[in-house]
């Protein structure tokens, strides 16, 4: 499975065909087709099996005292992920998957699915702080500042992993540099949900 998640994060889904990938893990393509329906089945299940490593690190950091807590240990826990499992990370969120892949990835997901699981684990820790009147009440408000959280714990992150090795940009230390960016978010969210408009 190491394989052929470095393969997807090398070379893209469309750059990697099941006969491409049947040669990296040593089988034969018929072999490879046993145990997979299809590219997308095999993305599916390496995501699901990478997401719920994510999931159970979130799901730590979800045991924090209070809402804003449980928010940014949420935060500092998929940084601490991404640093810890690069070629993971680069599969799941920064590998590029043709729209057709990605609808048969999407429709054969069970409810229980991982990758779903860890964006509704975020969204109601954005929702318990709402209720506590830390931020914005409301569907579309919730949507957007859990949207705005993971962007934020996502960001530097992902520039680092992509642009990491430009000698163009002197980077700072990755990880206190990702936490400032999720701890700026929150903090101005809530200052500004506290403001008023």
């Amino acid at each position: 499975m190491s394989a052929a998640r470095t393969l997807f994060a090398e070379h893209g889904v469309a750059g990697v065909t099941m006969r491409r990938l049947a040669k990296a893990v040593g089988y034969t393509a018929p072999v490879l087709y046993a145990h997979f329906a299809d590219k997308a089945t095999l993305l599916r299940e390496l995501c699901a099996e990478d997401a719920a490593h994510l999931l159970a690190a979130m799901q730590r950091a979800a045991r924090a005292s209070t809402p804003l807590a449980k928010l940014r240990a949420i935060g500092y826990a998929y940084v601490e992920f991404a640093l810890a499992h690069p070629e993971p990370f680069r599969l799941m969120f920064l590998t590029p998957v043709p729209l057709d892949d990605l609808h048969r990835i999407s429709a054969g997901r069970s409810a229980d699915d991982p990758a779903l699981a860890c964006y509704a684990l975020l969204r109601a820790a954005v929702e318990e702080a709402a209720t506590a009147g830390d931020l914005p009440q409301g569907k579309a408000a919730v949507e957007r500042t859990t949207q705005v959280v993971w962007g934020a714990a996502h960001g530097v992150v992902a520039l680092q992993a992509i642009l990491g090795a430009s000698p163009d940009v002197r980077w700072s230390a990755v990880r206190p540099t990702a936490r400032q960016l999720v701890d700026a978010t929150l903090d101005g969210l809530v200052t500004r949900h506290r403001s008023g408009p």
